[in-house]
């Protein structure tokens, strides 16, 4: 006689078996789903507290879509529980100071806002300091001298419970020549300009171009750093600034305005200054895009439906406006029949010294495309 054959009857499963378990007791959010082992068949799936996304006929649990915290998950049959903790991907955040950097320049090393302890790794001819190497380094420092001229997609992943990854990419530029820079030109503010009469290449037709400039005033006053007139003030550009804003204007009685906050232009210090318009962009609001000291600012545009597309014929005058004049200095004005791009606009500005006696700038020639008008305000 089988007298074990009877010992299960009145269970709804064998003694020792649960009707179910997950075999892990934890899972990342961006990990892989979670699948029970279903001994029972036939039951649902709940869990509390709310949060857990889980299906309720298989039980399994999508991670991405579950918020991180600890749940008990209930079973239908038997009733059975089972606790499961969903861990948050570790926080991968960094960045450098810039997006790109010049082969002369200082050695850059990136901030770590997240789970410090990861490693950095890039394409292959970009080299980090600690590992000699593309791959394996701690620090994240860039031998910008040992590194080959390109674009970089650098990448973290941190080495935690739940490891995550995050990206930067980062552009190693030629460092462009420098030349000295002893003059710059000085504005009183009340009947100082300097009439550069018709400019390039404002005087045909353009629907690309670039302004690069220095400036040096107080920006919590009003005035202008320049600007150029077709027709008296019916057409034209110019640029102003007051306490808040920096406005830019183009197209038929200067309708069209640009402004971008002043944030990161520094009161009675030389300041670089480029402005890219791009005509051929549908979006007025994407046409024109300022850079300060290097770094890219969001501007808004007041009045669209104007745009620049007809040559000035007139004067254009530096270091003063319709309103307002400039009260401080201005310097290495240059003007481009092509929009600048962001590697070009990081080598000029880091071309650039300033320390008592013989200062050094970029020499603008040196550009894929040389400005058509360079003004170098003394020198």
């Amino acid at each position: 006689m089988n007298i074990g054959a009877g010992i299960g009857i009145g269970f709804a499963e064998p003694r020792g078996v649960l009707a179910f378990e997950y075999e892990q007791s934890s899972g990342c959010q961006n990990g892989s789903d979670i699948t029970p082992v279903i001994n029972t068949p036939g039951g649902t799936f709940d869990a509390s507290p709310t949060g857990l996304s889980i299906n309720s006929s298989t039980g399994v649990i999508d991670v991405s879509a579950s918020t991180a915290g600890t749940y008990t998950v209930t079973y239908s049959i038997g009733p059975t529980e089972d606790t499961i903790t969903i861990q948050a991907a570790d926080d991968a955040t960094f960045s450098y100071s810039a997006s790109s950097f010049t082969q002369d320049g200082s050695n850059p090393t990136p901030t770590i806002t997240g789970l410090s302890g990861g490693t950095f790794s890039a394409g292959s001819g970009l080299v980090f300091v600690d590992s000699a190497s593309n791959t394996g380094s701690s620090t994240g420092e860039i031998d910008l001298s040992a590194s080959t001229i390109s674009s970089y997609t650098i990448t973290y992943t941190t080495a935690g419970s739940c490891p995550n990854t995050s990206t930067q990419t980062v552009g190693i530029t030629a460092a462009l020549a420098q030349i000295n820079n002893v003059y710059s030109m000085s504005f009183d503010g009340i009947n100082d300009s300097v009439n550069v009469g018709l400019i390039k290449p404002f005087d045909n037709d353009v629907s690309n171009f670039a302004i690069s400039y220095w400036v040096k005033a107080n920006f919590n006053l009003s005035m202008c750093h320049f600007d150029f007139r077709y027709n008296g003030a019916t057409r034209g550009v110019a640029l102003e600034n007051n306490s808040s804003s920096i406005f830019f204007y183009t197209g038929g009685n200067f309708g069209t305005t640009w402004s971008t906050p002043t944030s990161g232009l520094n009161n009675n210090e030389w300041n670089h200054i480029v402005i890219n318009f791009d005509g051929s962009i549908a979006t007025d609001s994407d046409k024109c895009e300022y850079w300060i000291n290097g770094s890219k600012k969001t501007s808004t545009v007041g009045s669209p439906g104007n745009s620049f597309s007809k040559a000035i014929t007139g004067d254009g005058f530096l270091g003063s406006g319709f309103t307002f004049k400039l009260t401080g200095g201005l310097d290495e004005f240059s003007t481009f029949n092509v929009t600048l791009t962001e590697s070009e606009i990081l080598s000029i500005y880091n071309a650039t010294e300033i320390a008592s006696g013989v200062s050094k700038t970029a020499d603008l020639s040196q550009l894929t495309t040389p400005p058509v008008k360079w003004y170098r305000m003394g020198d």
